[in-house]
């Protein structure tokens, strides 16, 4: 146990990023919640078990969790998530490891696309109802939707960009 948990936890021997393990292990969690060919969710939430073993003895959970929020960024705004269920279950299982501060941003990031749905879905509402009432296209006939986020949720466009390369 000892052994392994040292080898998890070595430094990074690049300067970019203190602990790789860290980076790599949100990044297959973003690899598995976008959803890969051949895998249902039932399989995906036994790796995500799997994956939380290792996260147990993870020491940099703080780098863990700046990628594993900027990967849950681009999943929820860009709608890249393959199961909002498996999205809530690992939020919940990290929760369950790490106490509720660990978690408070990531679900209010979520509290805030469940926000915009809503807001989204009566604004579509209204024009619908204003447009068939006139029998006119939406104004200038442009489709807009908008996300209303809080600054404090979500990783700051500099993080998003500078904390890895690749995503």
């Amino acid at each position: 146990k000892s052994g392994f948990e040292h080898l998890l936890n070595l430094p990074n021997p690049l300067p970019k990023t203190k602990n790789r393990s860290a980076e790599l292990l949100a990044r297959f969690m973003d690899r598995k919640l976008r959803g890969e060919r051949g895998l249902g969710e039932t399989e995906v939430e036994a790796l995500l078990d799997k994956v939380m073993v290792l996260f147990r003895y993870l020491q940099d959970k703080d780098i863990f969790e700046a990628f594993y929020k900027k990967y849950l960024a681009k999943r929820l705004l860009l709608g890249k998530s393959s199961s909002y269920d498996l999205e809530k279950s690992m939020l919940s299982k990290l929760k369950a490891e790490c106490g509720s501060n660990f978690t408070a941003k990531l679900e209010g990031m979520f509290q805030d696309v469940e926000l915009s749905r809503e807001v989204q879905t009566a604004y579509q509402q209204h024009l619908s109802s204003s447009s068939s009432a006139s029998n006119a296209a939406p104004p200038g006939g442009v489709e807009m939707s908008v996300q209303v986020l809080t600054t404090g949720y979500w990783p700051s466009p500099q993080t998003m960009h500078t904390t890895s390369s690749s995503g």
